[in-house]
């Protein structure tokens, strides 16, 4: 009777296997296109990670689908985080907007660049404070040019070209 009930539960751990071995992840990507003197972002995140984010940030409920404030708010967060410093200290971001569908969010916005943006560092710090594993990356194109820097908790700015 023992050993039924073992291969019973065994045929049961093998059906639902993403239960026994789930381990969720957290992650951000960006693209980041040096065009001129323009660097142009589009973050993409997971909505639910940026609805966490905004309600801690703002201190209350908010539903990132439905809030007529969360463009506003996103704008707030995004660029406290995303940060793109130059010889004279940080650049000033532009905001564009964003899109919210069920399975993405995607957040528009760039800096301005000095004429020599061979000296420009960048950090993203989105969502550390969700998730100690946080593992942002950003993919920089410049022309045919291409290259991704990947920050965790604790990296420095690291150098945009």
């Amino acid at each position: 009777m023992k050993r039924r009930h073992l291969l019973a539960a065994g045929l049961a751990l093998a059906c639902v296997p993403s239960v026994a071995v789930a381990h969720p992840y957290h992650t951000s990507s960006a693209v980041a296109d040096v065009r001129r003197r323009r660097l142009e972002v589009t973050l993409s995140v997971t909505p639910e990670d940026l609805q966490e984010a905004l309600r801690r940030h703002a201190k209350r409920a908010l539903d990132v689908d439905t809030d007529s404030d969360v463009d506003a708010l996103a704008e707030a967060y995004i660029l406290g985080r995303f940060e793109v410093m130059g010889e004279d200290g940080p650049l000033t971001p532009t905001w564009i907007g964003s899109e919210i569908e069920d399975d993405v969010a995607r957040l528009y916005f760039e800096f301005r660049l000095p004429k020599d943006p061979s000296t420009v560092k960048v950090r993203n710090t989105v969502f550390f404070e969700l998730a100690p594993a946080q593992i942002n990356r950003v993919l920089v194109r410049q022309g045919k040019d291409t290259r991704t820097l990947r920050f965790r908790a604790g990296d420095e700015a690291k150098a945009l070209l």
